[in-house]
Formats: structure tokens, C-alpha cells, sequence
């Protein structure tokens, strides 16, 4: 199962009010895009521990750098706290352990986990920010080509508001970006005439794959779609992959779904 897919269906487990699952397959997608950063022979708990703790600028919105967590008698970062606590048990148990409790926050978008003698709650705006971390890691760019076509600007805004100009947020993007190299030259040595990178694979049959859309493709997908053009035709015409148009029809508002 592909990161994208287990995202979507943690989306789908959240909308049907089952937060457990879709924790569990929002730190299922974080680990498997924690392994893509960093490949075996680094242990899994390594991955995705140091995965964590570089997105946490995105996962807080450019609020925390370093997110500590007291749980019982032990002072752990947050993204320990996430591994051993609540992945590992989830993978194994099948469920959350018993002091860990979901809470609602009344700030829109507040994340928070307080611990009390009996338990900890866990506010659910934490899968939130797991699930920005996973949807713009650079290592993911070919699962989610809405995201890849986004101007860099824009993507700042949207992972930090008001703060991407902060320090932090400047180191972060640097780091991100050696992050996208490293990610592109192992991809370059890993590839075969059957597993070369998969934007110049989808390029191949649609030219304009994963490039930002201009205001011209705009209107003409939209004089062509409100004519009853059909996606064939259409992926055709723009040098694009269906789900690219289906994605774009969507930001448009001319489709809902």
C-alpha cells in the first residue's frame, strides 16, 4: 500500500469518527516516508524518530522546534513519545494504550498533550500536522502532484503562515532541500529501465506531468470540460495525467469530488 493511500484512508477513518485508526495510519505514512528518507540499514525507531523531529516545524505550524512531553516519570521528545507509546502499540496491540485519551481543543488548530495522574490526552489537531508532514515531505513529491505543483512561496504560507520567515523555518528549508537531493540522486542510482524516477516516467507519456498549471491551461480546462470533453481527451490536450485534471477540476470548484 502507498503512503497516499494509507493517508486516504486515515482521512476516511477520521470522517467516520474512528480517530484510532486513523492515527494508526497516519504514523504507518510517517514511517514508511521516515524509511524513504532513510533506507535500511538505519533501523526503523531511527527513521522515524529523526523523520519526526526534522518535520516538527511543519507538524506545529512553525510554532515548536523541539516538542518535549512528560509521561509518567520520564521527560521524552515528542517524536519518541509518538514512536514507543503510541506506533509501536497501535501496530501491535491494535489499539491506543489505555492512559492515552483524544481530546477536543476549543482553539482552532491548538495542539496539545497534558498529562495527568491517570492519563494522557492527546489532542486529535496532532494528526493534522502528521499528515502535513507526510503530504509535503519532498521524498513524496510523485504520490501527491497537487501538492508537487504548488509555487514554493505558497507552500511556505500554507506550512507557516505568519512565521515562514522566522530563522528556524529559513534552517528548515535549507534542510529540506538537501533532503530533495538526496531523495532525487537515489532515485537517479536506483533506476532501471522498469524503475526510473516517476515523474520522467509519467513525462513520458504526458509531457506537462507535475508542472504548475498556467492560467491559459486554466481556461482552457474549463471552457473544454464545461463542453463535455472527456478526461481522455483532456489529459490529452494538456500533456497531463488524469488524476492531475480530476485534482485541478477540484481546486477549480467545477468538480466535488
Amino acid at each position: 500500500m502507498s503512503v497516499k493511500e494509507r493517508v486516504e484512508d486515515a482521512q476516511i477513518l477520521y470522517r467516520a469518527e474512528r480517530p484510532q485508526g486513523a492515527l494508526l495510519g497516519v504514523l504507518v505514512a510517517v514511517a514508511a516516508t521516515s524509511r524513504k528518507r532513510r533506507p535500511r540499514p538505519v533501523k526503523d525507531s531511527e527513521a522515524f524518530i529523526k523523520f519526526v523531529g526534522e518535520e516538527m516545524l511543519v507538524i506545529t505550524a512553525g510554532g515548536v522546534l523541539n516538542y518535549r512531553v512528560s509521561f509518567g516519570r520520564k521527560d521524552m521528545k515528542l517524536e519518541e513519545f509518538l514512536y514507543k507509546w503510541l506506533r509501536c502499540e497501535l501496530a501491535h496491540e491494535g489499539k491506543l494504550p489505555s492512559d492515552v485519551h483524544f481530546v477536543e481543543e476549543p482553539g482552532s488548530g491548538s495542539l496539545s498533550i497534558k498529562v495527568a495522574d491517570t492519563h494522557t490526552a492527546l489532542s486529535h489537531t496532532w494528526m493534522d500536522g502528521l499528515l502535513r508532514a507526510v503530504r509535503f515531505a519532498p521524498e513524496n513529491t510523485a504520490e501527491f502532484p497537487d501538492v508537487a505543483e504548488i509555487p514554493e512561496d505558497v507552500v511556505k504560507w500554507m506550512l507557516f503562515g505568519k512565521r515562514r520567515a522566522s530563522p528556524h523555518v529559513k534552517d528548515y528549508w535549507r534542510a529540506r532541500e538537501h533532503f530533495a537531493q538526496a531523495w532525487a540522486n537515489r532515485a537517479k542510482v536506483n533506476a532501471t529501465p522498469s524503475s526510473i524516477n516517476p515523474i520522467e516516467r509519467a513525462r513520458r507519456e504526458h509531457p506537462n506531468a507535475y508542472q504548475r498549471w498556467t492560467s491559459e491551461e486554466d481556461e482552457t480546462l474549463r471552457v473544454r470540460y464545461s463542453a463535455g470533453e472527456e478526461m481522455a481527451a483532456l489529459s490529452r490536450l494538456l500533456g497531463r495525467q488524469p488524476s492531475a485534471i480530476r485534482s485541478r477540476l477540484r481546486k477549480l470548484e467545477l468538480v466535488r469530488n
